[in-house]
């Protein structure tokens, strides 16, 4: 003999955009997506510019080659899900690293400028919510 059973009524669920955002949002700090990891970036070197000379602007260590290696940032960017680019220059030499979020590990250095003729920039790059930068 097979049993019946009424149908079950599963009630509708009003959510504004502003919970879905902050949901969308906890779930990127989460699962440590390159765009949290970027606005954090920003954060960190807004804070160490303060405590730099007018003549000095950031510089990073940002990765180990086999040498010691200072890469003046002029760009940093993300390519979400999983991705940090930072772009500049080592002695003079354009360069690109682009490194995975559970790799980074920046240690903030400082540069002198007074040979390049122009005054220090603050930040070194215009960023946008996008991620992608533009040089000052």
């Amino acid at each position: 003999m097979e049993q019946s059973f009424p149908p079950i009524k599963i009630p509708s669920l009003q959510v504004d955009d502003e919970i879905l955002e902050s949901i969308a949002k906890q779930r990127g700090f989460d699962k440590g997506f390159a765009k949290v990891l970027y606005s954090q970036l920003l954060a960190q070197i807004n804070e160490f510019e303060k405590i730099l000379n007018p003549e000095e602007e950031v510089a990073a260590y940002l990765a180990s080659f086999g040498k010691e290696m200072i890469i003046q940032i002029e760009e940093i960017s993300f390519k979400d899900p999983y991705f940090i680019i930072f772009e500049g220059q080592v002695n003079g030499s354009p360069v690109r690293l682009v490194q995975h979020v559970s790799q980074i590990n920046v240690l903030f250095t400082s540069i002198n400028i007074k040979e390049l003729n122009r005054p220090a920039r603050r930040l070194g790059f215009v960023p946008d919510n996008t991620g992608e930068s533009r040089s000052k």
